[in-house]
């Protein structure tokens, strides 16, 4: 409210602080208006933090037992991790895979030799080829810092290239594939592989090639050779092309029963010109016995070289290729040994022996190569697996390989419920649980010591605490909550397990977990839940896991929906609270709206003491300026009298 302010009207009467006075009287109705709102305000405020609060209990609750519950979840261990790792999607299966690493997939990164520091590379334009994508870098010639900068900013995702100073007047330029496996070979064009050899990146091969296509067929039950006779020199390797091929199964029909042996007709005797035949002769002829279908083989192990083993093929119809590192052969093998003597209707033909330097680019071959171009190879159950990456995700379903190097044998890959993410949910569970209780525990007492219990509140949240204390003391909504959540708690719950596992107690979760003690726990006596966290690990390291996940939520009618458990219950009970028209949004728009019309009242009063204190204000002028007037005539009358003596 403005002060109205009067010239030429002295304070002598203090007719200020009577107006205050009376003002003052007349504002307890509006403060008391404005206590209320304050308290409308704590009020709404406290169910808000409520509110909050049983969403996030009922966030822990569905995530053990929603679609995205922990249970479903696995991991992969692996027992030699500085080869391979794996991780596991719900689809995997619990189980152990015996995985052998033979190879990384690499890229190719090629160094130069050692470079004066200013030498120059040519202006031009230069094409690398990685697999089937191309990078067309144009240069208008500088040093190799500069060649390398335009490289990098061409080959994003393909190619990258960097310059190393390995001495004070010389430099070394490296240009790398980013992407793995044997298909994506970096390849030069012309111009290019012209300052790829004048750099010392690229050498004239040494060593020829050579190529057999015997198209050489072993029939099912056949053995075959092939002959090689040709030296392996360098880093050269060999690789076998087959194909397989399943030939239909012929039905069985068993040979017709044997006649029995063939007899001449019976003689007979004739006397006096009547004739008597003999009785035809009787051969009695064993129970016919077909003989057995010729018995069916199969067999995988094909291929040997020189009396030594290749990797087992695939059964299925394909076509394949063996590849052999140089420290897999001899360094003259002589001959390629097909044995298909073990399969009944499989045939094998050897369709191409190569003998190759994989790290031969056309007609050039890198001459510091610090990685070649290679797929990753595995083994799994005998058979080779070959990939152009190190991410191997479909040989064994739901589970991603991460080769990382050559193992040592075979490495054991272990599929395992995720017991460690189960257990945090549980205890966030629980947590969130306590968490609530301590909420309704704070609004519905006046005793501070509940807040003094809390030892995780911030500063900040122990003074809103303190302002709640008791705000909803006596509200029964609060007391039905609390007792229904503690109902729920110690319910039994049906799952597979029937007795060994139906309450949070046999999972190591009650108010009284840790024993009793000697005296009386003021926190138990409030209703929070304790964990006995060496119990729940041993419960979850057992065969219960099925039914821990089942007293979380469990699907009892069989129609793929839970409908049962005590994370199921909490939520259904809780959502009455927080869901769109609850209880709770239904209190918050009550006290709204009790705000809304509080903040008229407050309006409307405002405005009236406004109008009365410009009518104090005024009237009080007025009767001071009449006390002055009459002053001031009583003063004047006196100086006359005065006079006239």
């Amino acid at each position: 409210m403005s002060d109205l302010s009067i010239p030429g009207v002295n304070s002598k009467y203090k007719t200020d602080e009577m107006i205050k006075a009376i003002m003052d009287a007349e504002r307890i109705p509006l403060n008391r208006l404005e206590d209320r709102k304050e308290e409308y305000k704590q009020q709404k405020d406290a169910w808000q933090v409520i509110n909050r609060t049983i969403d996030r209990f009922r966030d822990s609750a569905k995530k053990l037992y929603g679609f995205q519950n922990p249970f479903q979840n696995l991991i992969a261990g692996s027992s030699q991790e500085n080869a391979l790792t794996a991780t596991a999607g719900r689809q995997a299966e619990e189980a152990t895979s015996s995985v052998e690493v033979i190879q990384a997939a690499s890229a190719d990164r090629f160094a130069s030799d050692s470079l004066p520091n200013d030498y120059h590379v040519p202006e031009g334009t230069y094409r690398f080829r990685i697999g089937d994508e191309e990078v067309s870098v144009k240069f208008r010639g500088g040093d190799l810092d500069s060649f390398a900068q335009a490289i990098n900013r061409r080959g994003t995702g393909l190619l990258a290239a960097s310059v190393v100073r390995d001495t004070f007047d010389t430099k070394v330029m490296v240009i790398n594939s980013l992407k793995t496996g044997e298909e994506n070979k970096l390849l030069f064009d012309d111009a290019t592989k012209a300052l790829a050899l004048d750099m010392g990146m690229l050498e004239e091969p040494v060593e020829d090639s050579f190529s057999l296509t015997p198209n050489k067929t072993a029939e099912p039950g056949e053995r075959q050779t092939v002959d090689i006779n040709h030296a392996l020199t360098g880093k050269q390797q060999l690789s076998v092309t087959y194909t397989v091929e399943n030939l239909p199964k012929e039905a069985y029909s068993p040979p017709s029963p044997p006649s029995g042996p063939s007899l001449s007709p019976p003689e007979g005797l004739t006397y006096e010109g009547i004739t008597i035949q003999n009785s035809e002769s009787q051969v009695e002829v064993p129970p016919w016995q077909p003989p057995p279908p010729p018995p069916y083989s199969e067999s995988k192990d094909i291929f040997s070289i020189d009396g030594n083993a290749l990797s087992p093929i695939s059964g299925e119809d394909t076509e394949a290729t063996i590849v052999l590192g140089r420290n897999e052969l001899s360094d003259f093998p002589k001959k390629l040994e097909i044995d298909n003597g073990g399969n009944t209707n499989r045939r094998i033909t050897v369709k191409k022996i190569a003998i190759t330097d994989p790290e031969v680019r056309g007609d050039a071959s890198p001459a510091h190569a610090i990685s070649a171009a290679s797929d990753s190879i595995i083994k799994i159950e005998g058979i080779e697996v070959r990939r152009p990456d190190n991410e191997i995700d479909d040989v064994i379903p739901g589970i991603t390989l991460h080769i990382q190097a050559p193992s040592d044998g075979p490495v054991d890959i272990h599929i395992e419920p995720d017991r460690e993410t189960i257990k945090n949910d549980i205890i966030a569970f629980v947590g969130s649980y306590n968490q609530l209780l301590t909420r309704i525990n704070i609004m519905t007492d006046t005793n501070e010591s509940i807040i003094d219990e809390i030892e995780y509140f911030t500063d900040d949240e122990r003074k809103t605490a303190q302002d709640q204390l008791g705000i909803f003391q006596g509200d029964t909504t609060f007391m039905q909550l609390k007792n229904r959540l503690q109902q729920l708690i110690i319910t039994p719950y049906k799952t597979s397990a029937d007795n060994r596992l139906s309450m949070l107690n046999q999972i190591g979760i009650s108010t009284n977990s840790s024993g009793f003690g000697g005296g009386v726990d003021q926190k138990r006596l409030r209703g929070y839940l304790e964990i006995n966290e060496a119990k729940l690990d041993e419960v979850l390291k057992s065969d219960l896991l099925p039914a821990i996940k089942e007293l979380f939520g469990r699907d009892s009618d069989g129609d793929l929906v839970v409908d049962s458990g005590v994370g199921y219950a909490m939520d259904q009970y809780t959502s009455y609270y927080t869901q769109t028209g609850g209880l709770i949004a239904t209190r918050v728009s009550g006290l709204n709206e009790r705000i809304d019309d509080t903040d008229d009242d407050i309006k409307e009063m405002e405005d009236d003491l406004e109008r009365k204190e410009q009518q104090l204000k005024v009237k009080y002028g007025q009767m001071e300026s009449a006390l002055s007037t009459m002053q001031e005539n009583s003063r004047a009358l006196n100086n006359l009298n005065n006079s006239g003596q």
